[in-house]
């Protein structure tokens, strides 16, 4: 598990790289959901319990999919 500081650093990496650059086991950057609060909260519930499963793979679509 990354610690805070850890992600602090990659959040200043986002300046100047690209956000898959970044990505890794444990990490991966999805866009934000704008037009529909409801999806987006659905979204971010959907891959912490993806997360939390104990997957060790990077998080994928097909995880948020129903």
């Amino acid at each position: 598990m990354r610690t805070i500081a850890q992600i602090k650093e990659l959040l200043l990496e986002l300046e100047h790289c690209i956000a898959d650059d970044l990505e890794d086991q444990d990490l991966d950057f999805k866009q934000w959901e704008t037009k529909n609060r409801d999806k987006a909260v659905r979204t971010i519930v959907q891959m912490a319990m993806c997360m939390a499963s104990g997957e060790v793979r990077r998080l994928s679509l097909r995880c948020l999919i129903e």
